[in-house]
């Protein structure tokens, strides 16, 4: 029986997706790609929908896009990001499965996110799973939107601390780190420009966090929790989804987690070392800067780097070098 989905939320660089496929290790549990459903800056699905397929009150527009959304072609704009990338989900080309989707579109309210809900439920079902973890980062301030077309979801929002975030997406592999190739001369201004987004970023997450806090289905996680207790985290994760849990759940046998801005490597399993490599590559006007300005966000956290044990071994390390 199908069970409601859980979301993985959080800015970018924080852990989400270590996170959410150390979730889907989980029995019954099919993973998702991110999913650009709701987005601010980018074309997402609302776009797909209004530019390309129009009034999904017309049939036959609601069947043009189920063709559209689980055919063979390209890119399409709207329809980006690793979820809709879907030659591993066995529906594409399923002629029975999209006559399914039809009619259990054509039966709903056909707004957005109904779409989103019935897509989700129909792919799960149909690969034989009972649930689906989806990340959903970047967009926290979308939370109460997604809060209220999944009320029965889980949500696991999860954190770092803001300077490890700023100095991680001032090179991101995925996104930062090509500009800074093609702009080499405009590469400082790169740098603080994404500082100042995360910082942005940040502060908006926290004000959203707090209006969830107490919610039953709402669960704030910390990165540095994450890597330097896994299993007891994990364990807490797992009991709050409603989920199994198996030991070694955020070790991977491949590369498939994102590579350190950092150092440029993919670890396959958490270390807590890990988490202070970002002092390593901030400047200290930087360092007092993002602290400042988040300070009153990480309290909303309940995020205090100064007592956090994750960085005690760093502490340790420069007392040693100052001795």
């Amino acid at each position: 029986m199908y069970e409601p989905p859980i979301f993985v939320v959080g800015l970018p660089r924080s852990g989400s997706t270590m996170l959410e496929l150390a979730i889907a290790r989980s029995p019954g549990v099919l993973r998702f790609g991110e999913a650009l459903f709701l987005s601010p800056w980018r074309r997402d699905f609302r776009y797909f929908l209004r530019k390309r397929v129009g009034d999904v009150s017309r049939d036959e527009r609601l069947r043009e896009m189920i063709e559209i959304i689980f055919s063979d072609r390209g890119a399409i704009p709207g329809l980006t990001g690793t979820f809709w990338r879907l030659e591993r989900v066995k529906a594409v080309g399923d002629e029975a499965f999209k006559q399914k989707l039809f009619q259990s579109l054509k039966a709903s309210d056909r707004s957005p996110g109904s779409i989103f809900r019935i897509i989700l439920r129909d792919i799960t079902e149909f690969n034989g799973y009972r649930r689906c973890c989806v990340p959903f980062p970047v967009h926290v301030h979308h939370l109460p939107t997604l809060a209220r077309w999944f009320p029965d979801a889980k949500i696991v929002h999860i954190t770092r601390d803001p300077r490890a975030i700023a100095v991680s997406k001032t090179n991101d592999p995925g996104g930062t780190a090509r500009y800074n190739e093609m702009y080499p001369a405009l590469k400082p201004l790169i740098r603080k420009a994404m500082m100042a987004f995360v910082v942005v970023q940040y502060i908006d997450a926290s004000r959203v966090s707090v209006r969830f806090q107490d919610q039953p289905n709402y669960l704030l996680v910390r990165y540095e929790d994450l890597v330097l207790q896994p299993e007891e985290t994990m364990r807490q994760i797992c009991q709050f989804a409603g989920i199994e849990y198996r030991n070694g759940m955020l070790e991977r046998e491949d590369n498939r987690t994102q590579r350190s801005s950092i150092t440029g490597e993919s670890r396959t399993k958490p270390e807590a070392k890990a988490a202070s490599k970002w002092m390593e590559a901030i400047t200290p006007f930087e360092n007092w800067m993002v602290t400042v300005l988040t300070r009153n966000s990480m309290a909303r956290f309940k995020f205090d780097p100064a007592s956090h044990p994750v960085y005690a071994h760093k502490l340790q390390e420069q007392c040693g070098i100052a001795r």
